[in-house]
Parts: structure tokens; sequence; C-alpha cells
């Protein structure tokens, strides 16, 4: 199993998402992550890692890397980069291709900024305003005697 949260969703990291990858945790790679991740959109993986007394979060510096595993476990910090998929990425990036590298870099970030969409605010609910037929009332004393 691989645990993540996502803080922009207001995910819980104590009480992580999970999905199954099924190969054995010293040979998952940020690859098999990114293939079977079962949120659309494209993300920023991080991985909890501890060294010595201190426990961080760790990039990985390509899709072949090996997934860092925290107590015998992946745990993932995922932030969101676009709600659109990693392949309409590619595509809009290799158009870019006739540019220099560095106007398609610059392009390709800011079509990433321009499609970001922040996740909807939770709402709140207050049962007591909550009044599910304003027209009929009826006395909290008259609910004691059946009519």
């Amino acid at each position: 199993m691989v645990y993540y949260h996502i803080p922009e969703d207001f995910d819980d990291p104590e009480q992580p998402n999970a999905f199954g990858i099924g190969k054995p945790i010293e040979d998952i790679k940020l690859s098999d992550i990114k293939r079977l991740f079962p949120v659309e959109g494209t993300y920023h993986f991080r991985f909890k890692h501890v060294s010595g007394k201190s426990t961080f979060w760790m990039d990985l510096k390509d899709d072949d890397s090996k997934a860092i595993a925290f107590q015998n476990r992946i745990v993932m910090k995922v932030s969101r980069i676009s709600w659109d998929s990693p392949s309409s990425y590619n595509h809009s990036h290799s158009s870019h291709s006739s540019q220099s590298s560095h106007s398609a870099h610059v392009s390709f970030a800011s079509q990433k900024l321009q499609t970001s969409v922040s996740p909807p605010k939770p709402t709140t609910f207050n049962l007591f305003e909550f009044d599910p037929s304003p027209e009929k009332k009826v006395e909290a004393f008259d609910m004691l005697f059946p009519h």
C-alpha cells in the first residue's frame, strides 16, 4: 500500500488515503506511483523520510528513482499542480519544441499557472439553524402528546 494525503484537499495526514501497487516496496519507482495514482490531475510527490532523529519530506530526481520507504511503507505528501492530466502538458510542451528550451520552459510554466484551480472551500452546516419546513411549525410540547 502507498499512503498519501493532499493538503490542498484538506486531507488529514493522520488518516491518509491509500492505493495498492502490486510490487515489493523496494521495487516501487516514482513512475509506478505516477502511473497508478488514483486521482486525476498532475501532481508533485514528496516522500516521508527519517534520518537519525529528523523526519522530513524528500523529492525524487526522476521517474526511475525508487520510492522512499518510511517505517516499512511509502508515505507521501502530494501537491496538485493542475487538475489536467500529465499527457495534456506533455502535448502542449512538445508543441513548443521549435522554440528555444528557455522560452518553451517559460510558456509551459505559465500554462500551469493559468490552468491551476483551487479546490472548493469546505462548507459548514449549523444544525441548530436548520429548519426543514418553515411553513409547518410544531411546538415541542405538542410533540409529547400524539394527536
